[in-house]
């Protein structure tokens, strides 16, 4: 009976353990420096991977999704980021923080660029990335009447 009791606390630790194998952003300026450096050199060496599969919610299911890697690279083409504008920031209490910004390409052309963030135990980690280069999304950031 004691086996049993102790083979389902190894369990316990052990899974509780993978739950929490994310590592935690420092210091969000620096982490944000790291993306926006990333995003202006045109995602080069897959560096907007790298910079936020580690540093995902550790609850989460898909730690960064490769999709958004091939939407902003797609989006970018053969043309060059011209610079990455920081817009917003919002944060709710201590636990939640949403930076907002607008990339802009060297045609002129723009995208919305929103990175969540959640704070756990006084740790940071990030929740999700959005882009969209929608013009209805764009017109209610840039002030552009329809």
């Amino acid at each position: 009976m004691k086996h049993w009791k102790l083979l389902g606390g190894c369990s316990l630790a052990l899974l509780s353990a993978t739950a929490w194998a994310s590592e935690p952003i420092g210091d969000l300026d620096q982490f944000e420096a790291r993306y926006i450096a990333c995003l202006e050199s045109e995602l080069a060496n897959d560096c907007l991977d790298k910079t936020f599969k580690a540093h995902a919610l550790p609850w989460s299911k898909s730690s960064y999704p490769k999709e958004v890697t091939e939407f902003v690279s797609t989006w970018i083409g053969e043309d060059e980021v011209y610079k990455v504008h920081p817009i917003e920031t919002k944060t709710v209490g201590v636990l939640f923080e949403k930076r907002r910004y607008l990339i802009e390409r060297g045609t002129g052309d723009l995208m919305l660029f929103s990175v969540h963030f959640r704070s756990v135990k006084g740790q940071w980690f990030y929740v999700n990335l959005q882009f969209s280069n929608d013009a209805k999304t764009l017109a209610a950031v840039t002030l552009d009447t329809p």
